[in-house]
């Protein structure tokens, strides 16, 4: 038992390490806020790349292509999104902050924190199945958000804007070009840079995400937040990786579920919700309060998984 605690925690506390310095920097006055957006956008578009396209590239597809795992991940992402449609209306009368909570609970932020929470369970492993999900999941969360967040405002969904934001999607292009670069041999001057570029998105993008923690928002938010934080974290992982146990998931497969369904809500949802007139506080708030709560339940599930040998 204490051995699986350290193993849970030796995974969970170094990304949280890295939020807790990006805080610190914002409290130095190193960082401003209205400096983050920006950096944050030249991160997922210049770095972000780089890594998804180093998890493939040198993938072994026939050990690392998991059928099972994809339909299990995007039919648990889709019945999440449908289960929202039906409760969320029924709790909130504000179009705006219907499309932000819908976004909140089902839009995870696998990449920034469940891939190298995979990485940290299993140092120097080959990453390509986590991967392969983030290539899969990335277009269904960004597909699926843009006729949500359309339908929340009143407008009906553009399929050639839906198709154009799938295939310019950075993490899309960097899945694509580790894919059909599996099968080369790139010269190593050119494979250590894409290593090295991919090796900076995680930390940095975490220390971003601390710096952006701030608290003073709306009194009317609070009940909303609650009910995206308690889905986001504890209920969608408590029936999806439960079930994922019981049909048999393990080792790498669980551990990539386990990054899908227990982050936190991902950082672009706010920037989405921005975008696409929704209810953009509660979309930052939410990302804010679940990157903050995720540090002791992302732990939590890890650790007891870990205890009943999923992985």
């Amino acid at each position: 038992m204490l051995q699986n605690f350290i193993i849970s925690l030796q995974a969970v506390l170094p990304l949280f390490f890295m939020m807790m310095i990006g805080a610190l920097v914002r409290r130095k006055g190193w960082l401003n806020l209205p400096e983050l957006p920006r950096l944050n956008g030249m991160i997922f578009k210049t770095l972000f790349p780089f890594t998804v396209f180093s998890s493939l590239y040198g993938t072994d597809l026939t050990h690392s292509l998991h059928p099972g795992l994809i339909a299990f991940s995007v039919g648990a992402v889709l019945l999440t999104i449908l289960v929202s449609l039906w409760i969320v209306p029924k709790l909130e009368p504000n179009n705006r902050s219907r499309g932000a909570m819908i976004q909140g609970i089902y839009r995870s932020n696998f990449v920034l924190l469940g891939l190298p929470l995979a990485a940290n369970l299993y140092p120097g492993a080959d990453l390509g199945m986590p991967a392969i999900i983030i290539a899969v999941l990335i277009p269904v969360y960004n597909v699926m958000a843009v006729i949500i967040l359309e339908c929340y405002r009143g407008e009906r969904p553009s399929p050639g804007r839906i198709i154009r934001g799938v295939f310019t999607n950075p993490l899309i292009l960097g899945c694509i070009a580790g894919l059909l670069c599996i099968p080369l041999d790139l010269p190593r001057i050119l494979d250590q840079t894409i290593s090295q570029l991919g090796a900076a998105a995680t930390p940095m993008a975490l220390i971003l995400l601390g710096a952006s923690f701030q608290f003073q928002h709306s009194p009317h938010l609070r009940r909303n937040l609650r009910i995206v934080t308690f889905c986001r974290l504890l209920l969608v992982p408590g029936i999806f990786l439960s079930l994922a146990a019981l049909l048999g998931f393990r080792d790498m497969a669980f551990v990539t579920l386990l990054g899908v369904f227990s982050a936190p809500c991902a950082v672009s949802s706010f920037t989405m919700a921005e975008q696409m007139d929704s209810d953009g506080e509660l979309a930052g708030a939410a990302v804010v309060y679940t990157s903050l709560f995720s540090c002791a339940t992302m732990f939590l599930w890890t650790f007891l998984f870990k205890q009943l040998g999923m992985f």
